[in-house]
């Protein structure tokens, strides 16, 4: 594998189908991104990922971190990741928005790497916070998780932002194991790039959802490997989220 280079990069794309692949990458697998040298070519949106197998020294699936123009109508299901520093990662950290998500139907096999890299072994990293203090980053809203079995060392973290929370968040069927795989020390969690904090240190919560409304909750369940105790706070956590009942 050659250093960070990407798998598929589909920039600024309109009706596009990635199925049936195999990709092992030093870098991202699978990143969908809207470049500010090529905004003149809109949004990001009408995107099917599915049936594939995923390897990465960063995230197998991501969205951003260039994020100018908008994301929409998007399915990625039926896919494995293993040996991934994070599974899928959505870091908005320029204007565009996230919208009409469906992520379904995975297995996620994760591990920290060294610092370099941006993560800490998170199967699930959705985030949108600012690259820079001029620009506030974009929004995410019409987002469901359905069916995912992940193990690994990291959390499944869900965070929006005080002026503008996830909406319209759903998590349906998720399994989560805690358990250490990786000689490197548990980190906590990571926000790069960003204008802020770089790292947020200490213990991890299992399932955290931060700053978010019309949360829909069901079967989900976190399990921490002993050797892992030492480093969680607790198994599920929602802050400042407002949870359907």
């Amino acid at each position: 594998m050659m250093a960070n280079c990407d798998g598929i990069d589909p920039d600024h794309c309109k009706h596009v189908r990635i199925t049936n692949c195999h990709i092992e990458a030093a870098d991202d697998c699978i990143v969908l991104k809207t470049t500010e040298a090529n905004s003149q070519y809109g949004d990001c949106e009408d995107i099917l990922i599915s049936n594939c197998t995923l390897a990465s020294t960063s995230a197998a699936i991501k969205i951003g971190t260039e994020s100018v123009n908008d994301f929409r109508n998007i399915v990625v299901t039926g896919c494995s990741i293993y040996d991934a520093n994070r599974g899928i990662s959505f870091q908005l950290r320029d204007q565009g928005n996230i919208e009409n998500v469906l992520i379904s139907n995975y297995m996620i096999q994760t591990r920290n790497s060294s610092e370099c890299w941006w993560g800490c072994a998170e199967p699930v990293n959705i985030t949108t916070i600012n690259r820079r203090d001029d620009i506030p980053s974009g929004k995410i809203r019409g987002l469901s998780l359905t069916n995912l079995r992940c193990i690994g060392e990291g959390s499944i973290y869900i965070a929006g932002k005080d002026s503008s929370p996830i909406e319209d968040l759903t998590l349906d069927n998720i399994r989560l194991t805690l358990e250490k795989n990786s000689k490197y020390p548990i980190k906590g969690y990571d926000f790069r790039p960003c204008s802020g904090p770089s790292f947020q240190e200490g213990k991890i919560h299992g399932i955290y959802v931060k700053n978010a409304k019309d949360v829909t909750v069901r079967n989900i369940k976190v399990t921490v490997q002993e050797e892992m105790q030492e480093w969680v706070d607790r198994d599920i956590c929602f802050e400042n989220a407002v949870v359907n009942k």
